[in-house]
């Protein structure tokens, strides 16, 4: 079992770090960009600590074959699928659905990654279809709260003894204790009768089919009237639906997408030039673009290709 631990100040380098899910994401906080990560790994099973300081917004679908749960931390709140998760929610998703995450300011918590067969072996049944968001508190499951408890006091202790745990034979011992207690977990759940994945809100469609447009149109102008249309919605639900769930207004959004891809763009080797680059994107006011690339990244243009 490996154990890392990093503290990462670009989104660029969140992205890195958190690649194996291949999902986008973009930075909302303005200003410098600050996480600390600290992960234990093997094969099958990944348990990653986060501590996020800015808002992070995330969409897209898995990449692997796993199972991911995540838990907020107290205080910590995670918008998912355009609902608040707190500590007493369990979130679970997997590379079958396309899923929207907004990590507010300040943000802790815990996520577990877990091969899907390894857990259905846990449970005892060959297919699985889990991926909801369960509030214990509506629920009312007393022993699956425990067991989180349970699991989350294991993580923590996982933690404070990180370096024993790269012996082959504790990294299974920690493996089975995992999926066991992941297992019991979600046991309650798949016992229902009416147990069935919790469909997308409408806003949260509207705002899937937002930045999926956003994305296959960039670095092209994109008008609010074209995003309706995409959308199916009016500019009111538009507007209401991007501040319910991000925060930000549709234009911000827009902002926000093209100057980190502009960022990406001027990290590239061999990129010298930023005139080109505004050119591309449509942008005239060089002095009006500087200071906003400054004020969501912390630097300047010239300061990220230097």
């Amino acid at each position: 079992m490996h154990y890392s631990e990093e503290f990462i100040s670009t989104i660029e380098g969140y992205k890195e770090a958190t690649k194996e899910a291949s999902m986008e994401a973009i930075q909302l906080t303005t200003g410098s960009f600050d996480m600390f990560r600290k992960a234990l790994c093997t094969a099958n099973l990944s348990i990653v600590h986060v501590d996020i300081f800015g808002e992070v917004h995330h969409h897209g679908t898995m990449a692997n074959n796993h199972y991911y749960f995540m838990f907020p931390n107290t205080g910590s709140t995670l918008n998912f699928c355009g609902l608040d998760m707190l500590e007493q929610h369990i979130i679970v998703s997997d590379n079958t659905r396309n899923i929207s995450a907004l990590t507010h300011q300040n943000y802790s918590g815990i996520a577990v990654s877990i091969e899907k067969n390894l857990l259905h072996q846990y449970i005892g049944i060959s297919t699985l279809d889990i991926c909801q968001e369960v509030s214990l508190k509506q629920i009312m499951f007393p022993q699956t709260i425990q067991i989180k408890s349970q699991l989350l006091s294991y993580i923590s202790t996982l933690f404070r003894h990180a370096v024993p745990l790269k012996k082959s034979c504790v990294s299974k011992d920690v493996c089975d204790q995992v999926g066991i207690l992941l297992s019991q977990l979600i046991q309650p759940l798949t016992e229902l009768e009416s147990f069935k994945e919790r469909a997308f809100s409408t806003r949260q469609n509207i705002l899937l089919r937002s930045l999926e447009y956003i994305e296959q149109h960039t670095p092209h102008p994109i008008t609010i009237a074209e995003l309706c249309v995409a959308s199916f919605c009016s500019v009111r639900t538009l507007e209401y639906t991007f501040k319910n769930l991000l925060g930000i207004s549709p234009k911000r959004c827009i902002t926000v997408y093209r100057l980190h891809q502009i960022r990406k763009a001027l990290l590239q080797k061999g990129t010298h030039k930023i005139g080109p680059l505004l050119d591309t994107y449509g942008i005239v006011n060089a002095g009006r673009f500087s200071q906003d690339y400054f004020t969501l990244f912390g630097e300047y243009p010239k300061d990220t290709i230097n």
